[in-house]
């Protein structure tokens, strides 16, 4: 993604095929502002995201060899994480600025429509990710939300610290970090 700071020659999408030892930028991948981080639900389609407060999301089908520009509705905040489901929903995790924008919205159209989830909007979301086709997880700020019926409700586990990442290697077996701190749970993260 390049420096992120003020027009420079490092800004843009780049792309390897080699492991890395070479590098290509990719032409028309632009929105103005920064993008922090790419994620890819597959070999072939991947999502650009995190400038803005407009939420812009850019989204590739062919591996990263074209993108297509995506917006989310001004007042989302700035997307902090996406996933898609097995059954095709498309969710992404929003952070607010000043205590706006705070919300999980789902798209069942590749993103070109949104709907947010109107029971999560409290809270600055950090992580949202599907470990099984039922099975999903997001990380916000005091804890994160459980869902074992495909996202159709969530349950929250509260914890004593923001949980800003983690990483579950299977519906029970987990690892959560505060930040400085990483957690280990195996009963699906209650404790």
């Amino acid at each position: 993604l390049g420096h992120a700071f003020g027009p420079n020659e490092e800004r843009g999408v780049f792309m390897t095929t080699d492991g890395g030892k070479t590098w290509t930028e990719v032409p028309d991948v632009s929105y103005g502002d920064p993008f922090y981080r790419i994620e890819f639900t597959d070999n072939k389609n991947g999502y650009l995201f995190g400038g803005s407060y407009s939420s812009p999301l850019i989204t590739t089908a062919d591996g990263g060899n074209s993108w297509e520009l995506k917006t989310l509705y001004a007042g989302y905040g700035g997307i902090s994480g996406i996933t898609k489901s097995s059954t095709g929903k498309l969710f992404t995790a929003h952070r607010g600025y000043s205590g706006l924008g705070r919300s999980i919205n789902y798209s069942v159209d590749d993103g070109s429509t949104w709907t947010p989830l109107d029971e999560l909007q409290t809270e600055d979301f950090y992580k949202v990710d599907f470990i099984t086709e039922d099975v999903g997880l997001i990380i916000c700020q005091s804890g994160h939300y459980k869902t074992t019926n495909k996202g159709m409700t969530w349950k929250k586990f509260d914890w004593p610290k923001p949980v800003y990442s983690f990483h579950y290697f299977d519906e029970n077996n987990a690892l959560l970090s505060d930040g400085y701190i990483i957690y280990k749970t195996t009963d699906g993260g209650v404790t």
